[in-house]
């Protein structure tokens, strides 16, 4: 099955909108809140929107804490 709705914050993918909003996410500001839908490009890289550091996808992102600006201590968040 395809999925091509990713949350901005965990990169969880999902087949729609609709079953993407019905779960908590587990990472990044919305920690414990509803996923919140990652608008841009599915790439082969993703930015830091705070560091320029570059993942492989959006998980990978997620699973690390940034140390730049003011996000300091929080997971990466794509650009």
């Amino acid at each position: 099955m395809i999925k091509n709705v990713l949350c901005k914050y965990c990169g969880e993918e999902f087949i729609n909108l609709r079953i993407m909003l019905r779960e908590s996410c587990t990472r990044g500001k919305n920690y414990g809140h509803l996923h919140e839908l990652y608008e841009g490009e599915i790439k082969e890289q993703y930015h830091c929107k705070y560091c320029g550091e570059s993942f492989s996808s959006i998980r990978a992102m997620s699973h690390e804490r940034c140390k730049a600006g003011h996000n300091t201590g929080k997971a990466h968040v794509p650009g």
